[in-house]
């Protein structure tokens, strides 16, 4: 097979080359936000039906949900995103749960602004609230997709009304 080699021709001092070599190894596109990325995710999670194998009762990085993570990472990381998803032992690394956390909950719940204060959030409380949601994201997520092909009425998606509660709890937390 063919391999482009690049040769650097500029004499360059060994400061120059570890400028170099760093700005050789970022990204030079604009990142998304968390919750873009979340629901960027979150489309590719429920279309793929990854999101019908996490186990809500268990912890994202429980032995239960291995397989869902696995799945995860397959399919909607790309191979570049996978060195931050997964700790040097394989496990999922902590950046990797908040990221299917955050997937998890734009699954659900459509408002951005519940999900950005939601994975943001520093009070134990909200947190309480989002660990709910997202154990119940897969059956909202579902209930969605019902509506979506017309077998559910739209009467039965709760999750406006959820994300109104828990903006209503962050703001009189924060009075």
């Amino acid at each position: 097979q063919p391999v482009y080699v690049r040769q650097l021709n500029d004499d360059m001092t060994i400061d120059d080359l570890k400028d170099f070599a760093r700005l050789s190894n970022t990204n030079a596109q604009a990142d998304m936000s968390v919750t873009e990325r979340s629901s960027n995710d979150a489309k590719k999670l429920t279309e793929s039906n990854i999101i019908d194998t996490f186990n809500g009762d268990f912890d994202i990085d429980a032995a239960a949900n291995r397989t869902f993570i696995t799945e995860y990472a397959k399919k909607i990381l790309s191979p570049t995103e996978q060195g931050v998803f997964f700790q040097s032992n394989g496990n999922i690394s902590s950046e990797g749960i908040n990221r299917v956390r955050g997937a998890l909950l734009a699954s659900a719940f459509d408002n951005s602004t519940t999900i950005s204060k939601m994975l943001e959030a520093s009070d134990n409380n909200i947190k309480s609230i989002a660990n709910a949601f997202v154990a119940v994201a897969p059956k909202f997520a579902q209930v969605k997709r019902q509506i979506a092909n017309n077998q559910t009425d739209s009467q039965w998606d709760i999750t406006p009304q959820l994300s109104e509660m828990a903006n209503l709890i962050l703001s009189l937390i924060h009075i």
